[in-house]
């Protein structure tokens, strides 16, 4: 029974990577805004998976740090070259209340 308690435990600390976001698709809509650090894009995909609170279908990062600056860039290229890319999310939404934060992209 003592097992089965810490099982549950841990679970409960480790359940939020169940939830968050993946999806498999194409770089669609990319919002560069100019007056924030922030930037929003949605994908193509047959079969999206967004955390609960990513209600507009998006993803967001901040380009105030070096990962979002390289997460932005290649995102970028994606776009140009019309790849397919993952992307993981972290399964919040605290760059932009209603768009999943990024955890890590794929180029496939």
């Amino acid at each position: 029974m003592k097992i089965r308690n810490i099982i549950f435990v841990l679970s409960c600390f480790f359940s939020g990577s169940v939830f968050a976001g993946e999806t498999t698709g194409k770089v669609n809509l990319l919002y560069v805004h100019g007056y924030n650090d922030f930037i929003l894009f949605s994908m193509i995909s047959a079969q999206p998976g967004f955390a609960s609170c990513a209600v507009t279908g998006r993803y967001a990062i901040s380009t105030s740090t070096q990962q979002g600056k390289n997460i932005f860039s290649t995102i970028l290229a994606a776009k140009a070259a019309n790849l397919t890319i993952t992307v993981s999310g972290k399964s919040t939404c605290t760059t932009h209340g209603d768009a999943e934060d990024i955890s890590a992209i794929v180029v496939n």
